[in-house]
This record gives structure tokens, C-alpha cells and sequence, in this order.
């Protein structure tokens, strides 16, 4: 199978002739439907292709948060997002698999998309009500949707690196059924005001009004693992403030003390425990410790470490 892989392993492009890259995210979406593993295609009548639901992140914008919105704006699901299954980036052009798609028809530059496993959200989960309401996709941009098996999808898939992507997600989900299992996030805490700034306890020091705007967006990143447990092992005012935005929005309270895992009825739960604050590269995607000048400061801050799984085999790429 890596054999398969490194065959349509797009080789570096001159810069020259690819100046553009846009970033893009989006998801295999995959369900459990009379024991066969299906995934979400999405056919966009202007290329005739199918391809799994993605699109251009905005500025500012993080990959996880792009996805989700893409998902439900080009398929009509709302999902949570369980891992990163791998980052691809391409030349437009060198991405064609068939005929009747026509390398003149598509622009040209590179493309860096960002793919993570999902899967249904459950209509009641309060981690819905922090999303923003998302606009359907018009029917001159995706006029299909399917459910489709792994079997099929392979068949169905219009270019190479969908293909290659659909490969990777079964390498990486061998066993579907543990990843509707739990996941923990660990986030550090957004930015309080300077502590020569504050003469009060030192335990009540506050976020700062950067700080508050992150928390925000932190809200966001949460909504989009399905985060329904809150941990902050901390006296301090800042650390709490980091998830009292998404505890609010939500409902979901803050607990002082990290559940017990080792407990059955813990195993499902999704954590997102605010640690110490300390300096990381991303190494979510494939070591690239290239400073994205799109993303802002909360990615900076809290979105070092997207996910550490209970289960060690299940780590992201």
C-alpha cells in the first residue's frame, strides 16, 4: 500500500511556477451503516468530479474550525471532527485522474488541504449551540451527495490524492469503532494581563482583552471535537476564563480535577484540559514548523496540540 502512495506523491514544484497556495480543509466523514463502513462524497456539477467535502479556509480562520463549516455548508451535516488524518499540498493540474476533466479547466497553483476524520454530531449536543450558522452550498456548486462504501468511494473518487487520502484513512482507522470513543484536547491558556500590570492576588489575574477575544475563537475549536468536558486543574482567574466562554455557551461546567479514565463510563467522555503555558511547534501535520501567516493569535496560542487520544495507536499523524 505505501508503494501505491509514494507513486502519486506529487515531487516539489519550481515556486516560480506555482507563486499561489491556497489552504483548504475539510473531512472523510464516515458512519457505521448494517456493520459496512461508509463515507460522505460530494459531486460539484461545474468539474463533474466527486471528492470529499472541503474548502478554503478564511483568514484567520483555523483548519478545524474551516472543516466543520465546509462539511456542513457542501454536505448539509453538521459532524465533530475525531483526528487529523494528513496534510496534502499539490500543484491544481497534477491532482487530474480522469478524462473528462481537463487541467484547463482548473486554476493554477498549489493547494495545502488539511484533512481530518469526522462523524455525525449528535442533534442534541450542546457543543452545537457555539457554531455559527452555515449557508448551503447552491446547487451549481454541489448538486449530490452520497453515502457510499469504502469500496465504492475508491471507485468514485475523481482524483489521485482523494484516493491516496481514502487509503491513509483505513490505514489509520483499522478499528472504526474506537474512534467513537473519547479524546482529550490540551490547550494552553489564553493571554492574561501582565503580571507588572496587576497588583491584586495573583491568583485573580485576568485574561487580557486579547485574551477574552481568544477565548472566543477557542469556543469555536472546541465546538468542532465535540467537547462536552472541561478540565482546569488551577486557581488562577485566566486559566479558568480561558474555557468559561464555551462552559457558558454551553452548559458544560469546569471541573477541578481530570476524570477518571480508567472508568467505563469516562472512556466516551471529550476533554479539553487548559495546561501550562509553554512553547510548541505544530507537529500535528507532518513536522512543518513553517509560520502560517493566517492563522491568528488563538491558533498561536491554544492550538499547538490539536489532540492526545487515550489511546496511544490512535495518535495523529
Amino acid at each position: 500500500m505505501k508503494k501505491e502512495v509514494n507513486e502519486v506523491v506529487v515531487k516539489e514544484q519550481d515556486p516560480k511556477e506555482h507563486s499561489k497556495k491556497e489552504r483548504a480543509a475539510g473531512g472523510v466523514v464516515f458512519k457505521i451503516e448494517d456493520d459496512k463502513v461508509k463515507v460522505l462524497l460530494v459531486h460539484r456539477p461545474r468539474y463533474l468530479d466527486w471528492s470529499f467535502p472541503k474548502g478554503k479556509i478564511e483568514p484567520g480562520e483555523h483548519p478545524a474550525i474551516a472543516a466543520i463549516r465546509e462539511i456542513e455548508e457542501e454536505a448539509g451535516e453538521k459532524v465533530v471532527l475525531q483526528k487529523v488524518i494528513k496534510e496534502l499540498e499539490y500543484p491544481i493540474e497534477n491532482n487530474i485522474d480522469v478524462k473528462h476533466v481537463s487541467k484547463y479547466d482548473l486554476p493554477t497553483y498549489n493547494k495545502k488541504v488539511r484533512y481530518y476524520s469526522a462523524f455525525l454530531a449528535n442533534p442534541k449536543g450542546k457543543y452545537l449551540k457555539v457554531r455559527f450558522p452555515v449557508s448551503p452550498a447552491s446547487e451549481k456548486e454541489i448538486d449530490d451527495v452520497k453515502w457510499v462504501t469504502l469500496e465504492n468511494a475508491l471507485e468514485m473518487l475523481t482524483y489521485r490524492n482523494d484516493k491516496v487520502m481514502l487509503k491513509d484513512f483505513c490505514e489509520t482507522h483499522s478499528d472504526l469503532k474506537q474512534f467513537f470513543t473519547g479524546i482529550m484536547l490540551e490547550i494552553e491558556p489564553c493571554e492574561a494581563i501582565l503580571k507588572k500590570s496587576w497588583a491584586g492576588d495573583k491568583n485573580e489575574r485576568p485574561l487580557s482583552s486579547q485574551g477574552i477575544a481568544a477565548a472566543a475563537d477557542l469556543a469555536h475549536y472546541l465546538s468542532a471535537f465535540g467537547i462536552d468536558t472541561l478540565v482546569v486543574e488551577s486557581k488562577k482567574l485566566f486559566k479558568r476564563q480561558t474555557v468559561n466562554y464555551y462552559s457558558y455557551k454551553t452548559g458544560y461546567k469546569i471541573l477541578d480535577k481530570e476524570p477518571d479514565l480508567s472508568k467505563k463510563e469516562n472512556q466516551k467522555l471529550r476533554i479539553a484540559k487548559v495546561i501550562k503555558p509553554f512553547r510548541i511547534v505544530d507537529e500535528s501535520i507532518n513536522n512543518d514548523k513553517t509560520n502560517d501567516k493566517t492563522n491568528n493569535k488563538m491558533n498561536d496560542k491554544i492550538c499547538k496540540i490539536e489532540k492526545k487520544t487515550k489511546n496511544k495507536e490512535s495518535e495523529e499523524l
